[in-house]
């Protein structure tokens, strides 16, 4: 590895491919010739290409949410207990809100996903994304891989 040409940022940037568990049993997922998705292994996985927490898209997310979370806190402290109440609502919006956020940024690309069983592999938008993705075991999956310096340096030796 040359580490002139080779930064932390770099390796956010460029992300690292995940294949996607089964959200009920963990097993890999896999597309069949007809378009289908199972865990039985074939030679069409079904993989997103995660970027790292770094990246200068997710980052931005991250930020808004630390911004929006400050402010929130400012305006509770200030609140009275009705409008804490619709605060505390409003905040959850707004999570909701940033995860999906979050999950469009974090998916540069993806292989082998299907929105429908039998259709084509869909094109790695960030409305497909949402459409595809949003589940909690997948969500979990792609935020914990976005997390996970060592998946971003495959090659990087250890210990």
């Amino acid at each position: 590895m040359d580490f002139s040409t080779l930064t932390g940022s770099d390796a956010h940037e460029a992300g690292s491919w995940l294949h996607l568990p089964h959200p009920a049993n963990g097993l890999p997922l896999y597309l069949t010739d007809k378009n289908s998705v199972t865990t039985t292994e074939t030679d069409k996985p079904c993989r997103v290409l995660v970027r790292g927490n770094r990246a200068s898209q997710v980052k931005r997310v991250l930020d808004d949410r630390a911004r929006n979370d400050e402010l929130h806190a400012m305006r509770v402290m200030r609140a009275t207990e009705r409008d804490a109440q619709q605060l505390a609502a409003d905040n959850a919006k707004g999570r909701d809100a940033h995860q999906r956020a979050l999950l469009a940024a974090s998916v540069a690309d993806w292989e082998n996903i299907v929105l429908t069983e039998g259709d084509k592999p869909a094109e790695c938008t960030s409305e497909n994304v949402l459409a595809a993705l949003s589940h909690p075991a997948f969500m979990v999956a792609i935020f914990k891989r976005s997390a996970d310096e060592a998946a971003l340096f495959p090659d990087a030796p250890t210990g």
